[in-house]
């Protein structure tokens, strides 16, 4: 394109203040001229090569990610699915409600859930526990210099009144306590399977359009890249893919806006059809290529759960996904104690669910709720 922009004298016949780089640009070449013809030729050229590049990352990105996923290790989210807006229930709390639920639901793959830690009082949990901790190795160490008597404490202001409990029981029970204060409505269900741009513009634009052209940019501009902490196994790579598109599209709206400003009335229509082209495209690789970055295949999946249960026959997956999603200050020491009884529960069976919710079907005043649900069960019948 230089040698196009290059050899013109539009900007030294006009009496515009120039740069010797502004020949390079566009705006050297006259109006009306046959050189946008060029313009228009690289445009479809460009576009049609940033396509394929696109499509060919696309594919091997997608190929590299099944590779990865298929051979890396274990990890709680590849069982665990969130869940939020959980409607609230009058007869259960949302912890009884989303137990009963998937027990009675889901026995088979539902084995354990958590609901989310509200993390802007964490650091005063914290804070409370390590005090809680501290009190109770003071009177563990004091029950291990003189084990023929239990440490006893009050439970009252500073401990000079109140009941008189067993100090160690006492800061178990409050240490055990704490982890349960702070619950949201967000649980985690564990499963049991895996399955800067250019401020010189040559066309004249309204301040609607040039607010409207910042916007998109600003948008869709890639600056800040973070190195994350986690492995996202290329999960980004569409969202990269939906920006190279749009800015894409940006160009060639305003090339063809440029081209009618400099009345290149016969090449500008042709124009039309790259951004239809171009959006052709984008949902080409969305329906191909973007449900390897949001859904695992169910054959992988099973595969890869067979040659888990191959190599590990005891893997006890309900205790390791117990303290997965919890802070480490609230985790307790050693859980080992408790994986054996965790695995017996398993290896019980389906057992049956408790629950609180009271019968709706002999309510006084019948619901939508009530009158739906009791037409579904069977009359008891008079003899």
């Amino acid at each position: 394109m230089v040698p196009v922009n290059w050899t013109n004298n539009t900007l030294e016949n006009s009496k515009l203040a120039y740069e010797d780089i502004d020949k390079l640009s566009i705006s050297n070449i006259p109006n009306g001229s046959n050189r946008f013809w060029t313009h228009l030729v690289m445009a479809y050229a460009f576009t049609f090569w940033t396509c394929y590049v696109l499509k060919s990352e696309y594919e091997l990105i997608a190929l590299m990610r099944f590779h990865f996923l298929a051979s890396e290790q274990r990890r709680p989210d590849q069982f665990t699915v969130l869940v939020r807006n959980i409607p609230p229930d009058p007869d259960e709390s949302v912890n009884q409600l989303v137990e009963h639920f998937f027990l009675v639901n889901h026995p088979d793959h539902f084995l354990t859930h958590q609901v989310v830690y509200n993390a802007n009082i964490l650091s005063d949990l914290v804070s409370e526990k390590k005090n809680l901790r501290n009190w109770l190795d003071f009177y563990q160490r004091k029950y291990y210099r003189n084990q023929s008597k239990r440490p006893l404490m009050k439970t009252g202001f500073l401990g000079l009144w109140g009941n008189t409990v067993d100090a160690i029981d006492y800061y178990e029970s409050e240490v055990d306590k704490l982890s349960s204060k702070v619950m949201i409505p967000s649980p985690y269900f564990s499963l049991s399977d895996m399955s800067n741009g250019d401020s010189h513009l040559a066309a004249v634009h309204t301040c609607i359009l040039c607010a409207c052209v910042a916007y998109v940019v600003f948008r869709h501009q890639i600056i800040n890249v973070y190195n994350q902490e986690y492995e996202s196994a290329a999960a980004f790579w569409p969202d990269v893919h939906g920006r190279i598109i749009t800015a894409m599209i940006v160009s060639q709206l305003l090339l063809m806006g440029l081209l009618s400003t400099k009345e290149a009335v016969q090449s500008t229509p042709l124009l039309i059809a790259l951004p239809v082209l171009t959006i052709w495209f984008h949902l080409f690789c969305k329906g191909r290529y973007e449900p390897a970055f949001l859904k695992y295949p169910l054959q992988e999946a099973m595969m890869k759960d067979t040659l888990e249960r191959t190599r590990e026959p005891n893997l006890n997956l309900k205790g390791y996904l117990q303290n997965a999603y919890i802070h480490p200050v609230f985790k307790g020491g050693d859980d080992s104690d408790s994986d054996n009884e965790e695995l017996q529960e398993l290896d019980d069976g389906p057992k049956l669910v408790p629950t609180k919710r009271t019968s709706r079907r002999n309510a006084p005043v019948p619901s939508l709720r009530s009158a739906s649900s009791s037409c579904l069960l069977p009359e008891p019948l008079n003899n």
